[in-house]
């Protein structure tokens, strides 16, 4: 998948956990973007495996980048919403994943 002309790495994991223990180096993140046109113009736009992620845009470019910005936000909300009820003695680790 292309977002302004930079690939997304692709793949799927590869080795997560090592002797040392999570290896985020070989995380891979695999999301499909589909991009259909509307009947009134311009792109309907969503990720096969997140349903709740989708936009729209009068563009191909400005329905990527509106697609980006709802998965930020849905990204997000669920982030807060995971932490308004904490579970007693769980860790938490961030992990950001980029774009190649």
């Amino acid at each position: 998948m292309y977002f302004f002309g930079r690939a997304l790495r692709l793949e799927h994991p590869v080795r997560l956990w090592d002797n040392e223990g999570m290896n985020v180096d070989d995380l891979r993140l695999k999301l499909t973007a589909v991009f259909e046109p509307a009947p009134e113009g311009g792109f309907t736009s969503h990720f096969e495996e997140l349903p709740e992620v989708f936009s729209e845009g009068e563009t191909l470019e400005e329905a990527k980048a509106n697609l980006l910005d709802a998965l930020t936000q849905v990204m997000e909300y669920h982030r807060e919403e995971a932490r308004k009820n904490p579970v007693p003695g769980a860790m938490r680790e961030e992990f950001r994943l980029a774009t190649s």
